[in-house]
């Protein structure tokens, strides 16, 4: 039961973020691509010191397309500090190849100082694609519903561990304790026995001097 409630609710948000975004405009899609990117770029330290100490962000449209994204309002999710030491310079490009519309970004990392280029990166972002964004979506679930529904056994089974009574002492050992016991107490009661029914030396030798005088 559980499993099914995560199905439906991770194919429920899904859908909704699938369908949500292909009605974005192609601006707001490559806006959204770039802010996950960057995060990605980041927490893979994929991107050098200089990254992080940006006074400024220039922006270059490298064809009409690119440029009436950047007139429009397309920004890189960069801050900037007046007290940074470098600047991001951002070639926009756009294509479409065989049905497939997308966008190139090109970072160029210059030290304001020296004016010298310390770090260059290209990456490149798919809007849509050749083939029905329906099908696309259908082929990465399988392989993330197959992953869920994989997991769940192991998952069962290690809480089953986490569950686990803890062990009892087997009977055969407390038995056998309770024999030892019962053994090594009979052993000294008979022990007891034997010794209280023998005199003990000094008793002899008092009797035989009685023994003696009444003769």
């Amino acid at each position: 039961m559980l499993l099914i409630l995560i199905l439906s609710s991770w194919v429920f948000y899904s859908l909704y973020f699938h369908f949500h975004f292909q009605n974005l405009s192609h601006l707001d899609k490559l806006q959204k691509l770039w802010i996950q990117d960057v995060k990605k770029l980041e927490k893979f330290k994929a991107v050098p010191a200089g990254w992080y100490k940006l006074k400024e962000v220039t922006y270059f449209g490298g064809d009409p397309t690119a440029k009436n994204w950047i007139i429009e309002g397309l920004r890189a999710p960069h801050p900037v500090n007046d007290d940074g030491t470098h600047r991001l310079e951002v070639l926009l490009l756009s294509f479409e190849d065989e049905g497939r519309n997308g966008a190139i970004i090109q970072y160029n990392l210059v030290h304001l100082k020296s004016n010298n280029m310390e770090w260059e990166l290209g990456r490149t972002f798919f809007l849509s694609n050749k083939q029905s964004e329906w099908e696309e979506w259908l082929e990465i679930s399988k392989e993330k519903i197959k992953k869920i529904i994989s997991a769940q056994p192991k998952k069962i089974e290690a809480a089953k561990v986490k569950k686990a009574p803890l062990t009892q002492p087997s009977t055969s050992t407390s038995t056998s304790t309770s024999t030892s016991n019962s053994n090594s107490n009979s052993n000294s009661n008979s022990t007891n026995r034997a010794s209280s029914s023998q005199p003990s030396q000094g008793s002899q030798i008092s009797l035989q001097k009685k023994n003696k005088i009444s003769k």
